[in-house]
């Protein structure tokens, strides 16, 4: 059972300096695939504006401001697109 990523370079476990074997490989390469399938949120989070705007906007019944927040959030995810699965 090989990982996609796994491009057979030797990782040694930092706990006992032993090589890895086949099973952890594997999962060490399944966790490193998740981080790369989520690095979307991560930047995404970073630059979404502060949610303290969008409630701003709600109680002083500000449409423009709203739809301005909206627009941000929505630039962001352009800008960080969801990888496809």
């Amino acid at each position: 059972m090989t990982h996609p990523l796994d491009d057979g370079s030797e990782l040694i476990n930092p706990m006992d300096g032993t090589p890895y074997s086949e099973i952890q490989r594997f999962g060490f390469y399944t966790g490193l695939q998740q981080v790369f399938d989520t690095q979307y949120q991560r930047d995404r989070k970073n630059e979404y504006p502060p949610i303290e705007e969008y409630i701003d906007g709600v109680v002083k019944g500000d449409q423009s401001q709203i739809d301005e927040y909206i627009n941000k959030c929505l630039a962001v995810k352009v800008k960080y697109p969801k990888p496809n699965s």
